[in-house]
Order: C-alpha cells, then structure tokens, then sequence
C-alpha cells in the first residue's frame, strides 16, 4: 500500500472518531464563545473590533468563510475543528515518516487519530484541530524543503507556519523552525537550491 492511501487511511479514521465524538457532545467550551463572537464580528465586517478580543484570528476568520455552508457559525466551527483535526493526520504521518521510517509513522498517526484528549479538543469550537493542521503541514513542507529545495516548497512552508502562529501563538515553534532551519542549512551547504527556497521561507 502506498503512502498516500495510509495517509487517507488515518485521515478517515481519526474523521469518523472526530464525528462521533461531536455526536455525543451537548455544549461547547467556555473559549467558544468569544471564538464565535469573533467570526460574527468578521462576517458583520467589524474586523478592529474582532482583533481587540485577546485570541488569534485564524480559526474565527475560517469560521467565518464556512458559515455560508453550514448555515451558522456554531455549526461551522464544529465542522471546521472536525475536518482540520482529522485532515492533520496525513502531515504528521509523512512528518514523522520522513524522519523515523513508514512503521512508527503509522502508529504515531493512529494515536493521533484516538487520542482522547485530542478527540475531545476536536469534537469542539476550539483551535486545537485548526492548529494542529498548520502546525503539522508546517513541520513536514519544511523538511520537504530541505530536502528538495524550490521557491514553491519555500513558500508553502512559510504560509503552513504563519497560519500555525496565527491561530495558536504556540505557533511561534513553526515559525521558528521554518526559518531556523533553514537559516542552519543555509550556512551548511550554501547552495542555490536551498538559498532560493530559503529565501522564500524567509520573506513571508
């Protein structure tokens, strides 16, 4: 089997421990209201006023863009947890392939995927799902990079981290590594590959 099809393996299997986690959850968290307040704020065009409520922007703004297709935005911030928590699955596993081989990759994603304390953070109006995606996308583009270097790889490394930082300020880790990595292998190898990639990581 493929590592692509693992990978969607374990991306389905933590989405349906995701759903029926949501199905048997009656109320949301006490940060998701002013999660929610924020996205209201957003769609109603107020973004100052979203901003000066002390959490990060990206969940609210995804929140937002979703509402129009769940109808509400506290359904959407169900569906946006859900499908990001589930969809982290397949970055963590080419991540942590990429360094420990196919075998550990698969178990780290299927503790990921059944984790309780994860599924409960997912099956909720929180960031935690959202983060994980970005962090995690962050994490493997960057090594990817590294490993074949180009403007594009560059670049989707250093959104994958911004959109980290701006959902959760843990995010930071991925800013900190996208740039210091390369940073690091800039000074070690000095080759155009890497600097033009590097480069790109950098301006963003």
């Amino acid at each position: 089997m493929s590592d692509a099809k693992i990978a969607l393996g374990v991306v389905g299997l933590a989405f349906l421990a995701r759903l029926v986690t949501v199905m048997g959850t009656a109320l949301f968290g006490t940060d998701s209201g002013q999660l929610l307040l924020m996205a209201d704020l957003i769609v109603d065009g107020r973004f100052h006023e979203a901003l000066t409520i002390t959490y990060h922007p990206m969940y609210p703004l995804l929140v937002a863009a979703a509402r129009p297709l769940f109808g509400e935005a506290e359904r959407a911030g169900f569906w946006i947890s859900i499908l990001l928590g589930s969809a982290a699955a397949a970055p963590l596993f080419l991540a942590a392939r990429d360094v420990f081989g196919r075998a550990a990759a698969f178990l780290t994603a299927v503790l990921y995927a059944f984790h309780p304390q994860t599924l409960d953070v997912h099956g909720d109006i929180m960031t935690e799902g959202a983060f994980a995606f970005f962090f995690f996308s962050a994490l493997w583009l960057t090594g990817r990079n590294l490993e074949t270097p180009s403007i594009e790889g560059g670049v989707l490394a250093g959104l994958a981290a911004a959109a980290s930082y701006l959902t959760r300020p843990e995010g930071i880790l991925a800013v900190a590594l996208a740039v210091g990595w390369h940073l690091a292998e800039l000074r070690r190898r000095r080759e155009r590959p890497i600097l033009r990639g590097g480069a790109a990581v950098l301006t963003l």
